[in-house]
């Protein structure tokens, strides 16, 4: 009997190709795998249909659909409604049942520019045009509405102006203005202008007394507590408005010499021994590192420093997963004590359980890809690095690598710790305040230079 492949995707699509349609032929008749719906197989004999179709949604709908677009409520949710809908743009309507789930097509406009890529070919609407397309219409109500009811809305704007200020809100509306004008929404925007101008001029009304809307991802949670922390903190970062901080450090003495100084300091916060004169002295000398303080340092400074390697990040969990395991190991290669590349194999009562940090993590890139901005994007990995610490070592190093990985990817300015901001940062970890990453950010925008020596200056080092 043919032995099982070794790996198989857990869901295959089908192909118009011919290699491709016959290679799932032939692994349908020898029972590697199975059909679950049109054109979705599965190597997963253990879970459901329904549940793997859920959790893969928003693959399946960037295979399968491409140009679709989750819309409506569903941009803002990013969950199925409670009788399993997702609202998607597309060039058609149609309703389309899968086990689980019904994807409701609405035929609309293609995505914009401004609009979120997802996964694959698949796109979100941005804030500003979901938020007209929940203007919209519907004749159905409730959970079978395809837009939030006004006092949810009137929630996420409140909840908007709370956390970033009314400058913010009136940025939402000269946008929402902008993508009215390109979609012929102006009525839409209408209702949003009237809802937003009560809000900022704070007269009482009605319409205003609404708790506040739950922003939540489909998907079951695997480690409870962190879920919930997880789904808290996203719900406040998809509601931050930030602007675009562009990389100034565009040639290659210049962003080398960030990483330099990125590193140095990523490491410095475990390691307060460290020496700048000695980092320096490693960076210039080609010789490999034998003092085992400085070996983390360096093995950091190779990736920082590499732009190819920065812009890539994961589309997939299993990606994701790879890629952690991937840096660490090339990070602490010369430190078999650290287990380069391997994840906790045994509990510690200060973190999580080390059989729930696989699915934990698998669990969380869904929020982390759901975001809308790289900034926001960024502080969700740093987050969810320092809750799971899935290694025995330099779990607060890997945090603020990646952080910067999806910066990187972005053409957006990296963050440095700032020895100004350090205790900050610190207090920020505990906290979760956004406002001291921000500040990080802002003032890692304006160190850049081919000159060392003048950015050292600039940092007050």
């Amino acid at each position: 009997m043919e032995k099982t492949p070794a790996y198989l995707p857990e869901l295959i699509f089908t192909s118009s190709g011919k290699k491709e349609a016959s290679a799932i032929l032939r692994m349908l008749k020898k029972g590697f795998i199975k059909k679950i719906a049109p054109r979705i197989y599965t190597s997963n004999f253990e879970e459901s249909p329904e549940s793997l179709i859920s959790r893969n949604i928003l693959a399946i709908l960037g295979q399968l659909y491409p140009g679709a677009m989750l819309s409506h409520r569903s941009a803002i949710e990013y969950k199925p409604t409670a009788l399993g809908h997702i609202i998607v743009t597309y060039s058609y309507t149609k309703k389309i049942s899968l086990p689980g789930i019904t994807i409701r097509f609405i035929e609309g406009p293609e995505p914009l520019p401004g609009d979120t890529k997802l996964n694959g070919e698949l796109h979100a609407s941005s804030l500003e045009r979901a938020l007209l397309e929940n203007m919209q219409q519907s004749r159905k109500e409730g959970e079978e509405s395809k837009t939030l009811s006004k006092k949810d809305i009137v929630s996420i704007l409140e909840n908007i102006g709370r956390a970033n200020g009314d400058e913010q809100l009136n940025i939402l509306r000269f946008k929402a203005g902008t993508v009215a004008d390109e979609l012929g929404m102006k009525k839409e925007y209408n209702k949003l202008n009237k809802i937003l101008t009560r809000i900022l001029t704070k007269k009482p009304s009605q319409v205003l007394k609404s708790p506040m809307a739950a922003a939540k991802i489909f998907g079951e949670p695997y480690e409870p507590t962190f879920i919930s922390s997880l789904e808290s903190f996203f719900r406040e970062l998809s509601l931050i408005l930030v602007s675009d901080l562009p990389e100034k450090n565009l040639s290659i003495q210049s962003f080398r010499n960030f990483a330099f100084f990125e590193s140095y300091l990523s490491a410095q916060l475990e390691n307060e021994w460290l020496h700048l004169d000695s980092a320096k002295e490693i960076i210039n000398n080609q010789q490999p590192v034998v003092d085992p303080d400085y070996i983390e340092f360096k093995g950091l400074y190779d990736i920082a420093s590499d732009w190819k390697e920065m812009k890539h990040v994961p589309e997939t969990p299993e990606e994701f997963i790879e890629s952690l395991r991937y840096r660490h190991s090339l990070i602490y290669r010369g430190m078999p004590d650290k287990k380069p590349g391997l994840f906790r194999d045994s509990s510690d009562n200060r973190w999580m359980d080390y059989l729930k940090v696989t699915g934990s993590l698998k669990k969380a890139f869904s929020y982390y890809k759901g975001l809308r901005s790289p900034f926001t994007r960024a502080v969700c990995l740093h987050f969810i690095l320092l809750e799971t610490k899935p290694f025995h070592h330099g779990n607060g190093i890997m945090a603020r690598l990646v952080m910067n990985t999806e910066l990187v990817a972005s053409n957006q300015s990296k963050i440095l710790i700032s020895p100004m901001l350090q205790k900050e940062y610190i207090s920020s970890i505990e906290q979760n305040d956004i406002s001291t990453f921000l500040e990080l950010w802002k003032f890692s925008a304006r160190i850049f230079g081919n000159d060392m020596q003048q950015m050292q200056r600039d940092m007050g080092m």
